[in-house]
């Protein structure tokens, strides 16, 4: 008799020969994740909870009046379709998708290049585990609200790198309020990445 826990399922074991899975069975699983369209759009795909069908969330990298995020429900019926465009051309060994909407517009997805992982130390735990981008529905929030909300988390994750030492969060405080009176600042509220303002911290 067979042991305990024989794999009655299991292809190898009983010699049957797996057929291939199509290009419709495996796309699911590779246009999941993360990617960055040619207009200038930020992709994440996944798939719905409660449902089977896939969804798409498009932000946009570049902001302009109209800018705003969407949601596009990705379906198969004859062909793959995500809103209005139909799958012109797949790339799996390049992770490269052309879709094309009826008007004859192109969008092609490259996926978006995976961090690379830190050397040294990081001050934030959330950077090391390489985990993929959570997918979130857009909300009715202005985005300059929501880019006020990313200013004030990045002062916070600053202020959690300098730990409790006094001297230097107090002068992060100073930073913050001379960069408020310098004339020709360019974020209104933290300093560019290339200010000398950020050299008189002494962390």
């Amino acid at each position: 008799p067979p042991p305990a826990g024989w794999p009655w399922r299991t292809a190898e074991r009983v010699g049957m020969v797996v057929a291939p899975l199509s290009f419709d069975e495996r796309f699911p699983k590779l246009v999941c994740g993360h990617w960055l369209d040619s207009i200038g759009n930020s992709i994440i795909v996944s798939r719905c909870p409660d449902e089977q069908e896939l969804r798409a969330v498009l932000t946009p990298l570049i902001d302009h009046p109209d800018a705003r995020d969407r949601v596009l429900a990705v379906r198969h019926g004859k062909e793959w379709r995500c809103g209005n465009a139909l799958l012109e051309f797949a790339d799996e060994q390049a992770q490269r998708l052309v879709w094309v909407t009826d008007d004859g517009r192109r969008s092609i997805w490259s996926r978006a290049a995976g961090a690379q992982e830190p050397e040294g130390g990081v001050a934030f735990p959330w950077l090391l585990n390489n985990a993929v981008p959570e997918p979130w529905m857009p909300l009715d929030v202005p985005r300059d609200i929501l880019y006020d909300g990313a200013r004030v988390a990045a002062l916070l994750d600053i202020r959690q790198m300098i730990g409790s030492r006094t001297e230097p969060q107090e002068r992060l405080t100073h930073i913050l309020m001379d960069h408020d009176l310098h004339p020709m600042r360019g974020d209104y509220l933290i300093p560019g990445a290339e200010s000398v303002l950020w050299q008189t911290l002494p962390v």
